[in-house]
């Protein structure tokens, strides 16, 4: 298991023992010598977290880090949370821990893997993304076919009307009660 997944497994456990909602915790790799508030303004300083809360602090043997569990008023996505923070009173940037989205059940076996990779990995799914260019929908046979239909259509409306049949009195004058218009297909053929 690699460090990072090691760290949201350690979240994980925390906020269930705390009894905190995954969606609304992180945990923040902290100093020695950072109290409370200087932990909790700084974490404000990152606007989508809205305000946050100080729940408790730990440290980890294994890596020898401090580490605090924050609560925070807005709803977390991992996409919208930055790595790293710096902290207001100077010095080195701190990372923060989220737990990622879940996924849904039915998500199949590779969707699971994918998600895990990159977390691991420490991307998400819209990074993913952006590697991809989308495809260029001008060249999309359908959309050309009825683009060329509407212009054909376009073209058609002026020659139609002009077409239009009527019955002349003899005195050079339309009967408009009798105008019909010319079956698209006779217009085009016509």
């Amino acid at each position: 298991m690699t460090h990072a997944a090691e760290l949201v497994a350690k979240l994980k456990g925390w906020c269930r023992g705390e009894g905190l909602s995954e969606a609304h915790t992180l945990m923040v790799i902290i100093p020695d010598d950072a109290d409370i508030s200087e932990i909790e303004d700084t974490l404000q300083t990152v606007k989508c977290l809205g305000r946050v809360r100080v729940r408790g602090r730990t440290f980890d043997v294994k890596h020898s880090q401090l580490m605090a569990l924050c609560e925070c008023k807005e709803n977390l996505k991992e996409a919208n949370v930055p790595k790293e923070v710096l902290p207001i009173g100077g010095g080195e940037p701190w990372p923060i821990v989220v737990v990622g989205e879940t996924l849904p059940d039915d998500t199949d076996d590779f969707g699971h893997k994918l998600i895990g990779f990159l977390q691991k990995e420490g991307k998400t799914l819209e990074e993913l993304g952006t590697l991809f260019s989308a495809p260029d929908h001008s060249t999309d046979p359908t959309e050309a076919i009825l683009r060329a239909v509407s212009d054909l259509l376009e073209k058609a409306r002026p020659s139609v009307e002009s077409r239009a049949v009527s019955d002349e009195t003899g005195n050079g004058k339309i009967n408009s009660e009798r105008w019909f218009i010319i079956p698209f297909e006779q217009a085009i053929v016509g």
